[in-house]
Parts: C-alpha cells; structure tokens; sequence
C-alpha cells in the first residue's frame, strides 16, 4: 500500500520523513530521514553518529554546511545535496547561515 504525506515546513525543526516523526503528517519510514531545519545561527551534531538502518539526506537551499564522513569533511553548499548511507558514521559539524 502506498501512502502519501504533505508536510508542513514552518517550524525550526520538521522531520519530514523518519521512524518516529513527532506529528502525524510526518511520514513514517525507517529507509529514509529527510529532516528540515529553519535556522538563524551557526550549530552542530553532538557528535558522530549513524542510523543502522535507514539513509540521510542533506539537502541545503542557502548557506552551507560541513559533514564529517570518516577523516573527510564534505562542505554542501546552496542547491546542493549529501545523501549518507545506512551505516555510515557522521557528523554535522557546521551549519553556516547566510550572511
């Protein structure tokens, strides 16, 4: 069965897609984590981490932001994206707002 979700974008923080999406138009998946952050300063992940099973996607409008991957700091800047696999240990180290 296929399911549909729309989703708002206007808080600082959306989970568009993950296994536990806090509110019911978030869609439920344990695939994918598509995460939406609104943000006005400069912040970072408490350190390294990884979904065993399910990938994440960056997706960055404007600004840029740094994500470590093993020794490599990939920098993703506006209209680009960063998909990182299942398994794969990570860390948002940087977000850089617009100036």
């Amino acid at each position: 069965m296929h399911r549909v979700s729309k989703v708002s974008l206007g808080e600082a923080l959306t989970v568009v897609s993950g296994p536990n999406p806090p509110t019911s138009d978030g869609f439920r998946s344990t695939r994918v984590q598509v995460l939406h952050w609104r943000v006005d300063r400069e912040f970072s992940d408490p350190g390294p981490h990884l979904h065993e099973s399910s990938d994440e996607v960056y997706v960055v409008l404007e600004g840029s932001i740094d994500v470590q991957v093993k020794n490599d700091t990939i920098l993703v800047g506006p209209d680009e994206a960063l998909v990182v696999g299942a398994g794969v240990v990570h860390s948002l180290v940087a977000v850089q707002h617009p100036a």
